[in-house]
């Protein structure tokens, strides 16, 4: 799971969208990814398995429109790595100080015989 979680914040950074990591970022601007649970393994006869990785990524910008275009940025980069949109980007909140955009997003992890 870790070489998916790195390899996934690693594209993710180099979007210039304001990827913080798995950490909410200070301010009002910014954009970040939490892991959500997932469903059970499956497993193979020869005991290896795939596991299903789902995760959340959050972004909040003081501009509405840019908050969108983040979101929809990020959505499209991990499309592009055969990670599938479960939960399209929708709005969470508005506050006086910036907009909050949520979408979710599955992978899966093959593990294979040790």
């Amino acid at each position: 799971m870790i070489t998916t979680l790195t390899d996934i914040m690693t594209a993710l950074q180099a979007l210039n969208v304001g990827f913080a990591g798995i950490s909410e970022p200070n301010g009002n601007i910014g954009a970040w990814l939490r892991i959500t649970p997932s469903g059970s393994s499956d497993y193979h006869y020869d005991t290896a398995r795939v596991e299903p990785f789902q995760f959340q990524i959050l972004v909040k910008h003081s501009n509405e429109l840019t908050a969108i275009t983040y979101m929809d940025t990020i959505k499209d980069a991990l499309e592009a790595m055969d990670i599938m949109t479960y939960v399209h980007p929708n709005f969470i909140e508005k506050d006086e100080k910036r907009a909050l955009y949520s979408a979710m997003f599955q992978t899966t992890i093959y593990k294979g015989v040790n």
